[in-house]
Protein backbone atom coordinates (compact mmCIF):
# COMPACT_ATOMS: atom_id res chain seq x y z
CA UNK A 1 0.00 0.00 0.00
CA UNK A 2 2.92 2.37 0.72
CA UNK A 3 4.19 1.89 -2.86
CA UNK A 4 0.71 2.52 -4.24
CA UNK A 5 0.35 5.63 -2.10
CA UNK A 6 3.74 7.06 -3.03
CA UNK A 7 3.90 6.19 -6.70
CA UNK A 8 0.28 6.05 -7.80
CA UNK A 9 -1.36 3.46 -10.03
CA UNK A 10 -4.29 3.00 -12.34
CA UNK A 11 -6.47 3.00 -9.21
CA UNK A 12 -4.82 6.07 -7.73
CA UNK A 13 -3.42 8.20 -10.56
CA UNK A 14 -3.33 11.40 -8.49
CA UNK A 15 -0.45 10.46 -6.22
CA UNK A 16 0.30 12.79 -3.29
CA UNK A 17 3.44 14.16 -4.96
CA UNK A 18 1.34 15.55 -7.78
CA UNK A 19 -1.09 17.21 -5.40
CA UNK A 20 1.70 18.58 -3.21
CA UNK A 21 3.43 20.01 -6.29
CA UNK A 22 0.22 21.60 -7.51
CA UNK A 23 -0.52 23.34 -4.22
CA UNK A 24 3.07 24.40 -3.50
CA UNK A 25 3.87 22.22 -0.48
CA UNK A 26 7.65 22.05 -0.87
CA UNK A 27 8.37 20.20 2.38
CA UNK A 28 5.77 17.54 1.59
CA UNK A 29 7.27 17.05 -1.89
CA UNK A 30 10.75 16.69 -0.35
CA UNK A 31 9.47 14.18 2.23
CA UNK A 32 7.65 12.11 -0.39
CA UNK A 33 10.73 11.98 -2.58
CA UNK A 34 12.85 10.90 0.39
CA UNK A 35 10.36 8.10 1.01
CA UNK A 36 10.68 6.86 -2.54
CA UNK A 37 7.88 8.65 -4.37
CA UNK A 38 8.41 8.86 -8.12
CA UNK A 39 8.38 12.30 -9.74
CA UNK A 40 7.21 10.72 -13.01
CA UNK A 41 3.66 9.86 -11.93
CA UNK A 42 0.86 11.37 -14.03
CA UNK A 43 -2.63 12.31 -12.89
CA UNK A 44 -5.89 11.55 -14.71
CA UNK A 45 -5.28 14.42 -17.10
CA UNK A 46 -1.79 13.15 -17.89
CA UNK A 47 -0.11 15.97 -15.97
CA UNK A 48 3.23 15.42 -14.21
CA UNK A 49 4.24 16.97 -10.87
CA UNK A 50 6.63 19.21 -12.81
CA UNK A 51 3.81 20.51 -14.97
CA UNK A 52 1.54 20.97 -11.96
CA UNK A 53 4.17 23.02 -10.13
CA UNK A 54 4.99 25.06 -13.25
CA UNK A 55 1.46 26.16 -14.15
CA UNK A 56 0.73 26.94 -10.50
CA UNK A 57 3.86 29.10 -10.26
CA UNK A 58 5.91 27.27 -7.62
CA UNK A 59 9.56 27.86 -8.67
CA UNK A 60 11.15 26.12 -5.66
CA UNK A 61 9.34 22.88 -6.46
CA UNK A 62 10.10 23.27 -10.18
CA UNK A 63 13.79 23.68 -9.35
CA UNK A 64 13.73 20.62 -7.06
CA UNK A 65 12.07 18.40 -9.68
CA UNK A 66 14.40 19.57 -12.44
CA UNK A 67 17.37 18.62 -10.26
CA UNK A 68 16.00 15.06 -10.35
CA UNK A 69 16.30 15.00 -14.16
CA UNK A 70 12.57 14.58 -14.74
CA UNK A 71 12.63 16.92 -17.71
CA UNK A 72 12.52 14.30 -20.46
CA UNK A 73 9.72 12.43 -18.71
CA UNK A 74 7.25 15.18 -19.50
CA UNK A 75 5.18 15.04 -22.65
CA UNK A 76 4.47 17.57 -24.04
CA UNK A 77 7.61 19.50 -23.06
CA UNK A 78 6.91 21.43 -19.83
CA UNK A 79 7.86 24.83 -21.24
CA UNK A 80 5.35 24.59 -24.07
CA UNK A 81 2.74 22.93 -21.86
CA UNK A 82 2.99 25.72 -19.29
CA UNK A 83 2.64 28.47 -21.88
CA UNK A 84 -0.45 26.86 -23.41
CA UNK A 85 -2.17 26.00 -20.14
CA UNK A 86 -5.53 27.64 -19.49
CA UNK A 87 -4.32 28.00 -15.91
CA UNK A 88 -1.39 30.23 -16.93
CA UNK A 89 -1.21 33.38 -14.82
CA UNK A 90 1.57 35.94 -15.47
CA UNK A 91 3.49 37.01 -12.39
CA UNK A 92 6.95 36.98 -10.80
CA UNK A 93 6.69 33.37 -9.61
CA UNK A 94 5.55 32.24 -13.04
CA UNK A 95 8.39 34.12 -14.73
CA UNK A 96 10.88 32.40 -12.43
CA UNK A 97 9.37 29.01 -13.33
CA UNK A 98 9.67 29.80 -17.04
CA UNK A 99 13.33 30.78 -16.65
CA UNK A 100 14.03 27.47 -14.90
CA UNK A 101 12.25 25.50 -17.63
CA UNK A 102 14.04 27.47 -20.35
CA UNK A 103 17.40 26.77 -18.70
CA UNK A 104 16.59 23.06 -18.57
CA UNK A 105 15.60 23.11 -22.24
CA UNK A 106 18.85 24.81 -23.25
CA UNK A 107 20.87 22.40 -21.12
CA UNK A 108 19.15 19.49 -22.85
CA UNK A 109 19.97 20.88 -26.28
CA UNK A 110 23.57 21.37 -25.17
CA UNK A 111 23.73 17.77 -23.96
CA UNK A 112 22.22 16.31 -27.12
CA UNK A 113 24.56 18.22 -29.39
CA UNK A 114 27.64 17.65 -27.24
CA UNK A 115 27.12 13.94 -26.62
CA UNK A 116 25.05 12.69 -29.54
CA UNK A 117 26.47 14.75 -32.39
CA UNK A 118 29.94 15.27 -30.97
CA UNK A 119 30.15 19.05 -31.07
CA UNK A 120 29.98 19.26 -34.86
CA UNK A 121 27.56 22.15 -35.55
CA UNK A 122 27.57 21.39 -39.28
CA UNK A 123 25.83 18.07 -38.55
CA UNK A 124 23.16 19.52 -36.26
CA UNK A 125 20.37 19.65 -38.79
CA UNK A 126 20.96 15.99 -39.75
CA UNK A 127 20.36 14.66 -36.26
CA UNK A 128 16.73 13.62 -35.54
CA UNK A 129 17.28 14.23 -31.83
CA UNK A 130 17.87 17.89 -32.58
CA UNK A 131 14.14 18.30 -33.16
CA UNK A 132 14.28 18.98 -29.44
CA UNK A 133 15.39 22.52 -30.22
CA UNK A 134 11.86 23.08 -31.41
CA UNK A 135 10.90 23.25 -27.74
CA UNK A 136 12.60 26.59 -27.27
CA UNK A 137 11.67 27.91 -30.71
CA UNK A 138 8.02 26.92 -30.35
CA UNK A 139 7.96 28.56 -26.93
CA UNK A 140 9.04 31.86 -28.48
CA UNK A 141 6.33 31.60 -31.13
CA UNK A 142 3.76 30.78 -28.44
CA UNK A 143 4.68 33.91 -26.49
CA UNK A 144 3.61 35.96 -29.49
CA UNK A 145 0.67 33.96 -30.82
CA UNK A 146 -0.99 33.52 -27.42
CA UNK A 147 -0.70 37.20 -26.53
CA UNK A 148 1.52 36.74 -23.47
CA UNK A 149 3.16 39.90 -22.07
CA UNK A 150 6.75 40.63 -23.03
CA UNK A 151 7.84 39.68 -19.49
CA UNK A 152 7.05 36.07 -20.42
CA UNK A 153 9.37 36.28 -23.43
CA UNK A 154 12.09 37.92 -21.33
CA UNK A 155 11.83 35.14 -18.74
CA UNK A 156 12.38 32.49 -21.41
CA UNK A 157 15.26 34.40 -23.01
CA UNK A 158 16.96 35.25 -19.69
CA UNK A 159 19.33 32.24 -19.60
CA UNK A 160 20.09 32.23 -23.35
CA UNK A 161 23.29 34.28 -23.00
CA UNK A 162 24.79 31.43 -20.97
CA UNK A 163 24.53 29.06 -23.97
CA UNK A 164 26.23 30.75 -26.97
CA UNK A 165 26.91 27.43 -28.69
CA UNK A 166 23.26 26.45 -28.39
CA UNK A 167 22.27 29.76 -29.99
CA UNK A 168 24.59 28.95 -32.91
CA UNK A 169 23.02 25.52 -33.31
CA UNK A 170 19.51 26.99 -33.16
CA UNK A 171 20.47 29.46 -35.88
CA UNK A 172 21.46 26.51 -38.06
CA UNK A 173 18.02 25.01 -37.52
CA UNK A 174 16.34 28.29 -38.44
CA UNK A 175 18.46 28.53 -41.59
CA UNK A 176 17.49 24.98 -42.63
CA UNK A 177 14.24 25.31 -44.64
CA UNK A 178 13.19 21.75 -43.70
CA UNK A 179 13.91 22.11 -39.99
CA UNK A 180 10.88 23.92 -38.61
CA UNK A 181 7.23 23.03 -38.88
CA UNK A 182 6.34 26.65 -39.54
CA UNK A 183 9.73 27.58 -40.93
CA UNK A 184 9.65 30.99 -39.30
CA UNK A 185 11.94 32.93 -37.05
CA UNK A 186 10.07 34.23 -34.00
CA UNK A 187 11.03 37.72 -35.19
CA UNK A 188 8.83 37.19 -38.26
CA UNK A 189 6.00 36.08 -36.00
CA UNK A 190 6.42 39.17 -33.81
CA UNK A 191 6.43 41.51 -36.81
CA UNK A 192 3.37 39.81 -38.25
CA UNK A 193 1.52 40.21 -34.95
CA UNK A 194 2.65 43.85 -34.58
CA UNK A 195 4.44 43.20 -31.28
CA UNK A 196 7.13 45.93 -31.12
CA UNK A 197 8.20 45.13 -27.54
CA UNK A 198 9.23 41.62 -28.60
CA UNK A 199 11.57 42.67 -31.41
CA UNK A 200 14.67 43.91 -29.58
CA UNK A 201 14.77 41.09 -26.97
CA UNK A 202 14.56 38.47 -29.73
CA UNK A 203 17.38 40.06 -31.70
CA UNK A 204 19.52 40.77 -28.63
CA UNK A 205 19.26 37.10 -27.65
CA UNK A 206 20.97 36.06 -30.88
CA UNK A 207 18.27 33.49 -31.61
CA UNK A 208 16.78 35.90 -34.15
CA UNK A 209 18.53 38.24 -36.56
CA UNK A 210 17.20 41.45 -38.06
CA UNK A 211 17.45 40.05 -41.60
CA UNK A 212 15.57 36.80 -40.87
CA UNK A 213 13.16 35.93 -43.68
CA UNK A 214 9.70 34.39 -43.85
CA UNK A 215 9.60 31.07 -45.71
CA UNK A 216 8.35 31.05 -49.30
CA UNK A 217 7.75 34.83 -49.46
CA UNK A 218 11.28 35.77 -48.35
CA UNK A 219 9.86 38.82 -46.57
CA UNK A 220 11.91 40.44 -43.81
CA UNK A 221 10.45 41.63 -40.51
CA UNK A 222 10.80 45.22 -41.77
CA UNK A 223 8.83 44.39 -44.91
CA UNK A 224 6.07 42.72 -42.86
CA UNK A 225 5.88 45.57 -40.33
CA UNK A 226 5.71 48.10 -43.18
CA UNK A 227 2.98 46.08 -44.83
CA UNK A 228 0.99 45.78 -41.58
CA UNK A 229 1.33 49.45 -40.70
CA UNK A 230 3.11 49.00 -37.38
CA UNK A 231 5.08 52.24 -37.16
CA UNK A 232 6.76 51.38 -33.85
CA UNK A 233 7.93 48.00 -35.20
CA UNK A 234 9.43 49.77 -38.22
CA UNK A 235 11.18 52.33 -36.00
CA UNK A 236 12.78 49.61 -33.86
CA UNK A 237 13.84 47.44 -36.79
CA UNK A 238 15.44 50.41 -38.58
CA UNK A 239 17.29 51.36 -35.39
CA UNK A 240 18.66 47.81 -35.25
CA UNK A 241 19.98 47.94 -38.81
CA UNK A 242 17.16 46.56 -40.95
CA UNK A 243 17.64 47.38 -44.65
CA UNK A 244 14.91 49.08 -46.68
CA UNK A 245 16.41 47.52 -49.82
CA UNK A 246 15.88 43.88 -48.75
CA UNK A 247 13.63 42.32 -51.37
CA UNK A 248 10.94 39.67 -51.06
CA UNK A 249 10.60 36.78 -53.50
CA UNK A 250 8.48 39.12 -55.68
CA UNK A 251 11.32 41.65 -55.78
CA UNK A 252 9.50 44.19 -53.61
CA UNK A 253 11.19 46.12 -50.82
CA UNK A 254 9.70 47.68 -47.67
CA UNK A 255 8.71 50.81 -49.58
CA UNK A 256 6.64 48.76 -52.02
CA UNK A 257 4.91 47.10 -49.06
CA UNK A 258 4.05 50.35 -47.29
CA UNK A 259 2.90 52.08 -50.49
CA UNK A 260 0.68 49.15 -51.45
CA UNK A 261 -1.17 49.52 -48.14
CA UNK A 262 -1.13 53.35 -48.30
CA UNK A 263 0.87 53.57 -45.06
CA UNK A 264 2.10 57.12 -45.65
CA UNK A 265 3.70 57.68 -42.24
CA UNK A 266 5.74 54.51 -42.63
CA UNK A 267 6.86 55.57 -46.11
CA UNK A 268 7.98 58.89 -44.63
CA UNK A 269 10.01 57.05 -41.99
CA UNK A 270 11.51 54.61 -44.49
CA UNK A 271 12.63 57.45 -46.75
CA UNK A 272 14.70 58.79 -43.86
CA UNK A 273 16.72 55.55 -43.93
CA UNK A 274 16.84 54.71 -47.62
CA UNK A 275 19.05 55.44 -50.60
CA UNK A 276 18.05 56.77 -54.02
CA UNK A 277 18.38 53.22 -55.34
CA UNK A 278 15.70 52.08 -52.88
CA UNK A 279 13.27 54.69 -54.24
CA UNK A 280 13.59 53.33 -57.78
CA UNK A 281 14.32 49.66 -57.04
CA UNK A 282 12.10 47.68 -59.42
CA UNK A 283 10.17 44.59 -58.39
CA UNK A 284 9.82 41.49 -60.57
CA UNK A 285 7.09 43.26 -62.55
CA UNK A 286 9.41 46.17 -63.31
CA UNK A 287 7.65 48.68 -61.01
CA UNK A 288 9.62 50.90 -58.63
CA UNK A 289 8.23 52.20 -55.32
CA UNK A 290 7.91 55.77 -56.58
CA UNK A 291 6.24 54.58 -59.79
CA UNK A 292 3.83 52.48 -57.72
CA UNK A 293 2.90 55.51 -55.60
CA UNK A 294 2.38 57.66 -58.69
CA UNK A 295 0.32 54.99 -60.44
CA UNK A 296 -1.92 54.61 -57.39
CA UNK A 297 -2.40 58.37 -57.16
CA UNK A 298 -0.93 58.54 -53.66
CA UNK A 299 0.44 62.06 -53.95
CA UNK A 300 1.25 62.45 -50.25
CA UNK A 301 3.58 59.47 -50.55
CA UNK A 302 5.02 60.76 -53.83
CA UNK A 303 5.78 64.01 -52.03
CA UNK A 304 7.70 62.21 -49.25
CA UNK A 305 9.73 60.27 -51.79
CA UNK A 306 10.58 63.29 -53.93
CA UNK A 307 11.65 65.18 -50.81
CA UNK A 308 13.89 62.26 -49.90
CA UNK A 309 15.38 62.22 -53.41
CA UNK A 310 16.10 65.95 -53.32
CA UNK A 311 17.76 65.61 -49.91
CA UNK A 312 19.89 62.67 -51.04
CA UNK A 313 20.75 64.33 -54.35
CA UNK A 314 21.90 67.46 -52.56
CA UNK A 315 24.27 65.33 -50.51
CA UNK A 316 25.77 63.97 -53.73
CA UNK A 317 24.39 60.46 -53.21
CA UNK A 318 23.24 59.91 -56.82
CA UNK A 319 23.90 56.60 -58.61
CA UNK A 320 25.52 56.91 -62.05
CA UNK A 321 22.71 55.10 -63.85
CA UNK A 322 20.63 57.88 -65.39
CA UNK A 323 18.23 57.74 -62.48
CA UNK A 324 18.89 61.41 -61.78
CA UNK A 325 17.26 62.31 -65.13
CA UNK A 326 14.21 60.18 -64.35
CA UNK A 327 13.80 61.70 -60.91
CA UNK A 328 14.41 65.20 -62.23
CA UNK A 329 11.50 64.75 -64.62
CA UNK A 330 9.32 63.63 -61.71
CA UNK A 331 10.39 66.67 -59.69
CA UNK A 332 9.36 68.92 -62.56
CA UNK A 333 6.09 67.06 -63.07
CA UNK A 334 5.12 67.27 -59.40
CA UNK A 335 6.69 70.62 -58.52
CA UNK A 336 3.39 71.70 -56.98
CA UNK A 337 3.84 69.08 -54.24
CA UNK A 338 7.10 70.52 -52.97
Amino acid sequence: MKQLYLKGSGLNPAAPIGLASKFGHLQIVETLLQQGATPFVLDKQGDSPLYAASVAGHPKIVKLLLQLHVFNASNPPPLEATLTSNKFQPGENMYECLTLLSTATLQEIEYVVGHVIGNDPIQVYRCPDMNFVLCILNALHLCVSLGHPVEVLNAILKPVAEFPDVVSWIRIRIADPTALLEGESALITAAGASKPLFIKPLIDSGICQVEDRAPKTNKTALYIASENGCLRCVEILLSLGARVSAQSSSGRNALHAAIERDNANIVKLLTQHCSISDLVQKNNAGVSPIALAENRGRMKIVKFMLQAYRRLATSGNIPKTGLDDYMTRLLEKHANLL
